[in-house]
């Protein structure tokens, strides 16, 4: 009653004073909703503690004891607290998720894990939530081979120099996919905890092959005329043979690119580039469209010099193939 009384007085340091009595006593719903009434107001200021830190401290009461706590919607709460965040939002969704995942709604906190990936704006907090992310799906291995531990099983691995035997432990997800199908083998488990778990290791193969592309996204709505990130996010595809992913990214990218915002680069590299891969790939209709279309694209330049590097390239790709006439006509 005194600190209740005491947050009607000075409610800054009340709040914190009796959020943390109510917490240390077990109270934990009393104690969710004292901090999330507080933090609903946009002029409350903790005296030992940030807005951030109160919101953590709301999101980490939640995840520990999230069936004790049923007086407030806690996935609005965090939700409103990582919309505060903006740039430091990394630990809110990661508690988000891990609050579904300890009340053993699994579904729901992959979804959050995914949107948050899609969400976050620095690669700190991608970094935070992409690591939580595959912790929590080498977890559902884990937990789907009962009490067998990945980390700790010995896999059998050839010598080179002498072709002996010797053990290794589990190191990345090719390894996990191997025990796997050892398992598979030697425990003969039924039909559908195979599939479950063919499932989950083919998550977790995702999950990382996905990793760089995910990344480049992070950097691309950081600055989404960051020319380098755009030439760097279409030689990925490039380099995993994924031509259509490639297309999509030069398209966007010069869809994108304001010249005179470009960054780390000319935006008119993108052109020359996109016109390259076609090249490449012998499609020969298609590189002279992309040309036409740049020549005419006056408001992707920031200078004269630039235009006409293009129609040097452009010149240069006809005279590469032989059109001599058309080369003429260009350079005219």
């Amino acid at each position: 009653r005194i600190l209740r009384r005491f947050c009607k007085l000075d409610p800054d340091e009340g709040v914190e004073e009796l959020f943390g009595f109510l917490e240390s006593s077990e109270k934990y719903d009393e104690a969710a909703e004292v901090l999330a009434e507080a933090l609903e107001n946009p002029e409350f200021k903790g005296k030992k503690k940030t807005r951030q830190q109160l919101w953590n401290d709301l999101a980490n009461l939640s995840v520990q004891h999230p069936k004790e706590i049923v007086s407030i919607d806690v996935n609005a709460f965090i939700r409103g607290g990582i919309r505060a965040a903006k740039e430091e939002s990394g630990d809110l969704w990661v508690s988000l998720a891990e609050y579904y995942t300890r009340s053993g709604i699994f579904e729901r906190a992959r979804d959050v894990y995914e949107e948050a990936l899609k969400s976050v704006t620095t690669v700190r907090d991608f970094a935070i939530i992409f690591d939580s992310y595959s912790n929590f799906e080498e977890a559902m291995i884990t937990s789907k081979l009962g009490s067998i531990d990945p980390n700790q099983v010995m896999l059998l691995k050839p010598e080179s120099s002498t072709g002996t035997l010797k053990p290794r432990t589990i190191e990345k997800t090719s390894d996990l996919r191997l025990f796997f199908v050892l398992c598979s083998q030697s425990q003969k488990p039924d039909e559908e905890k195979n599939m479950d778990l063919e499932i989950l290791v083919c998550r977790l193969e995702r999950l990382t092959e996905r990793r760089p592309y995910m990344l480049s996204s992070v950097i691309l709505r950081q600055n989404p005329h960051n020319v380098h990130e755009w030439h760097k996010r279409a030689r990925l595809y490039i380099k995993n043979e994924d031509t259509v992913g490639a297309v999509n990214a030069y398209t966007q990218a010069v869809r994108t690119v304001d010249p005179w915002k470009a960054a780390n680069g000319k935006s008119h590299t993108l052109w020359l580039a996109f016109a390259n891969f076609y090249e490449n790939h012998r499609d020969l209709t298609s590189t002279r469209k992309v040309y036409e279309k740049a020549v005419v694209s006056f408001d992707k330049y920031r200078s004269s010099e630039d235009l006409a590097a293009v129609w040097c390239e452009y010149a240069e790709f006809e005279l590469r193939h032989g059109d001599y006439q058309k080369t003429e006509s260009l350079l005219r």
